[in-house]
């Protein structure tokens, strides 16, 4: 199977991950045995394409030390080898507040290189709204840098985020914005911040209004 990084993939990809974590077999053992044991085979060099796939399937429950080992694989991996694009599709199927966390710190970090930054926010703008995808071109300070992301949301069409993580992805974004010496990082996420604080007031409104109709 050939794996490519266009975002199109990338969400149709992420829906099998998930789709193969619900029917990974019970086997596995215990789960901290099972996560320890894909940590291992993550972070080594061993092992067949297969075998890592279903290991980083496996990493994204791990939600104790699945952020940081899904992130030393995305860090450890040769760009563009079968490994890195595995790291980068475990990322985008991660749903935990560490991994949010510890992706805005990266963001922040002006010593990351520009493409990593980048793909963070893109991250980052998926955990805040998976209905949204960031567009990465440059922009001029008024554009808009959102477009609609149709059947990114998975199993359930629901937010895999709770909706303080959401709002702390949101705050994070406009820090960037405000304080990021690169100046077209800085504008992307100034924008995208104010578009998703957008989606965010019109989603609450739409559930204040749902919660007012009475039910017959």
């Amino acid at each position: 199977m050939t794996l490519t990084h266009s975002p199109r993939n990338l969400l149709r990809l992420t829906t099998l991950l998930a789709l193969a974590t619900l029917s990974a077999p019970h086997a596995l053992g215990a789960q901290t045995r099972a996560c320890d044991t894909a940590a291992t085979l993550l972070l080594s060099d061993s092992g067949s394409r297969t075998d890592v796939m279903f290991a980083a399937i496996k990493m994204t429950q791990c939600h104790g030390v699945g952020p940081h080992v899904i992130l030393e694989l995305e860090r450890r991996a040769p760009p563009d080898s079968p490994r890195d694009t595995i790291a980068r599709l475990s990322l985008w199927a991660m749903a935990h507040s560490r991994m949010a966390d510890s992706l805005l710190t990266l963001a922040r970090d002006p010593r990351q290189p520009m493409r990593d930054r980048i793909l963070y926010l893109r991250l980052l703008t998926h955990y805040a709204d998976c209905r949204t995808a960031l567009d990465v071109r440059d922009h001029g300070p008024d554009d808009s840098v959102l477009w609609m992301a149709f059947d990114a949301c998975g199993i359930g069409n629901k937010q895999s985020y709770s909706d303080a993580d959401r709002a702390r992805i949101r705050a994070g974004f406009a820090w960037i914005g405000e304080h990021d010496g690169d100046a077209n990082l800085a504008n992307l996420a100034r924008l995208a911040a104010a578009e998703l604080n957008l989606w965010a007031t019109l989603e609450d409104s739409v559930r204040r209004a749902r919660e007012r109709t009475p039910r017959h």
